[in-house]
């Protein structure tokens, strides 16, 4: 007996073969595997949140030089993909959803599953708790006493609509990020 697939069922089918095939085509079109591109986006977002940024490349030209990758080949094709600057890389720039998840990430994320969500089950008592003051003093805190990368986790966090600790509870979900 054949089971019939409902016109939802079939949209859903399309749409991720599209975005299969998108993601197919951005790796073949990129001078950086997943990898790289990873290593780069973690690069250029904690020289952010370190030193601020000037609305260029200046990171990733850094990144690329000490990597021996073709700067122009790089920025021409972040430019396909609307990333102007370092800025756009760093909160737009996800290599998984350019080129596809792994076997344990849909999404760009340096913590481990287990440690994210320990890091939202006490951010959530502690805003409660002491309040946001719409910065990531909470979050800070956490990560500082967990020996988590703090400015790497803090941009994947901004990345994902975490713009303070409150933030962070209300919009970066898991499920999201893991398979």
């Amino acid at each position: 007996m054949m089971t019939n697939k409902s016109k939802k069922q079939l949209r859903q089918e399309a749409i991720r073969a599209e975005i299969a095939k998108r993601q197919s085509t951005r790796a073949n079109l990129s001078p950086l595997d997943r990898n790289q591109l990873l290593s780069l986006v973690e690069y250029v977002g904690k020289n952010i949140i370190e030193n601020g940024h000037e609305n260029n490349f200046q990171f990733s030209a850094q990144w690329a030089r000490r990597n021996s990758v073709d700067l122009e080949k790089l920025t021409d094709f972040l430019a396909s993909e609307r990333i102007n600057d370092d800025w756009d890389l760093a909160v737009g720039c996800d290599p998984f959803d350019l080129m596809g998840e792994s076997e344990d990430r849909l999404s760009w994320m340096p913590l481990d599953q287990t440690e994210l969500e320990d890091l939202l089950d006490w951010l959530d008592e502690a805003v409660q708790e002491r309040g946001c003051n719409h910065d990531y003093t909470l979050s800070k805190e956490w990560l500082s006493n967990n020996s988590a990368d703090t400015a790497t986790t803090l941009m994947a966090l901004m990345a994902k609509g975490g713009g303070c600790d409150c933030e962070i509870v209300l919009n970066v979900e898991p499920e999201n990020i893991y398979p």
